[in-house]
């Protein structure tokens, strides 16, 4: 009898084990390609069908993609400490931009930057978007999605309203907050390996 009583408990310690992998969202997009694959056909797909960038459903793609690390500083990382990340994602930032980069994103297949800006365009903020990208999914004046080598580029300008519905840093009713984002716009530059 304690022998069936513990193939049993095996067993379903072995289920419970094997459901969480295959359930648990960020781990199993690290164990199974197909799954990530997925993920970026979904994303892509949507951004072509509707010609926008959601913000909602870009936070959850790249929240889901691929595990990482998170650096956020609501008053704005120092130059030195962005500047090596903008250079890993290959972008040039218009002279007299002065972004107030206050979220960086590392994961061995995604990388991201986010910034609090006064300019309403892309062209007015980045230099040169690739302009020899494979395949272009959109490109207007405050999006912009291309696949380039092995990587898909992702930047977009949205209004700051915007960026509260995507994600909880800064808030309207902080004075402080406030202060920092009012009339501003957030700026988001991505670079997604497709490998």
């Amino acid at each position: 009898m304690n022998i069936m009583r513990y193939k049993f408990e095996f067993i379903l310690i072995t289920l419970v084990l094997i459901l969480f992998v295959i359930l648990q969202p960020k781990l199993s997009v690290y164990l199974f390609y197909p799954k990530r694959t997925t993920m970026l056909n979904g994303f892509t797909k949507d951004i072509k069908t509707t010609q926008k960038i959601d913000a909602k459903k870009f936070w959850q793609f790249r929240e889901f993609y691929y595990p990482g690390y998170i650096k956020i500083d609501k008053s704005g990382f120092k130059y030195p400490k962005y500047l090596q990340q903008l250079k890993t994602l290959g972008v040039k930032m218009v002279d007299n931009t002065a972004p107030r980069v206050f979220l960086i994103y590392n994961s061995d297949k995604l990388s991201s930057v986010e910034a609090i800006v006064e300019k309403d365009q892309l062209k007015d903020l980045v230099i040169d978007l690739k302009s020899s990208s494979e395949s272009t999914l959109i490109d207007n004046k405050t999006e912009y999605v291309a696949k380039f080598h092995d990587k898909i580029y992702v930047y977009f300008v949205k209004p700051v309203p915007e960026m509260l519905t995507a994600n909880g840093y800064y808030d309207y009713k902080n004075p402080h907050d406030r202060v920092i984002i009012e009339g501003k716009y957030w700026l988001n530059i991505s670079a997604i390996n497709i490998n």
